[in-house]
């Protein structure tokens, strides 16, 4: 598919191609699809958790917790271009569908990996399901860092914000994303605020308010938001899922490429963004 869209850059925007290929990055796109789900093993949008036997999701008894994703990484690892992510077991993203803030203890992602026996245990029913379970289909993407992401910021005087919007459109068109934000792992963040990669790092480093930084913390977090990965990205604004809460808007999850690597998925920081 990459080549089909290299094409379509190269045919619209020749001069521009060099500069947007240094900033384009492979991406996982998901679509929420309202088909029954027919088999146990299928990565899904809400319901309950699907655990290896012998897993113990640990969500300190906390009621409040209910899955909003639970994806299945060997359905995922012919899409991971670059082998990010761990090529097998279970990824269950969990939040509290009444919080407005998403605090660390306001959300948890348990990563379950493949017991030797692989056996699945399904509708672990320790609360209450809130979210309509639905299959997750997935697909080939390519994303753009947004306009305020340092990689964006490095080249803004060398290509004008249009024409990087236009080029989007036409990877949307080719991998018939129809989302404007839309659902994703990897690549890169599609902020409603400019930049995501920036909160990430904020809350990471356990500082509550950036108009409080001093010089020393503000390039601290300089330092290291180029070093998180996107896990998921949910666009809120999909008709086929409800937020009591929120109208509008996106949940990004990232982690950091070290705590990543050593699956270290109780790291992971949340940030939520609406325009």
């Amino acid at each position: 598919m990459y080549e089909e869209i290299k094409k379509s850059i190269i045919d619209s925007f020749p001069l521009q191609f060099n500069i947007v290929e240094g900033i384009i990055k492979h991406s996982i796109g998901l679509r929420i699809s309202v088909d029954s789900r027919k088999k146990n093993n299928q990565s899904k949008f809400g319901g309950f958790p699907s655990i290896y036997k012998n897993s113990k999701p640990d969500l300190n008894s906390n009621n409040e917790f209910k899955m909003l994703c639970e994806i299945h990484l060997a359905e995922i690892k012919l899409f991971d271009k670059y082998k990010l992510l761990p090529s097998n077991g279970i990824l269950c993203f969990f939040i509290n569908p009444n919080s407005t803030r998403f605090e660390f203890n306001d959300y948890k992602v348990i990563y379950s990996e493949t017991s030797t026996d692989k056996i699945l245990i399904s509708e672990i029913k320790f609360s209450n399901a809130v979210f309509t379970e639905n299959s997750l289909v997935f697909f080939e993407h390519y994303t753009f860092p947004s306009y305020q992401e340092k990689a964006r910021l490095e080249i803004e005087d060398t290509i004008d914000d249009d024409v990087i919007e236009s080029i989007y459109e036409e990877i949307c068109e080719i991998t018939e994303q129809t989302l404007e934000i839309g659902h994703q792992i990897l690549g890169e963040p599609q902020a409603t605020q400019g930049t995501v990669k920036y909160w990430w790092a904020l809350k990471y480093l356990g500082y509550d308010k950036y108009d409080e930084l001093n010089v020393s913390q503000q390039q601290e977090i300089s330092t290291i938001q180029d070093d998180f990965v996107l896990i998921l990205q949910i666009d809120l604004e999909d008709e086929n899922i409800s937020f009591t809460n929120f109208e509008t808007g996106v949940l990004y999850f990232g982690i950091t490429k070290n705590d990543l690597k050593n699956k270290a998925f109780e790291k992971v920081v949340l940030v939520y963004q609406s325009s």
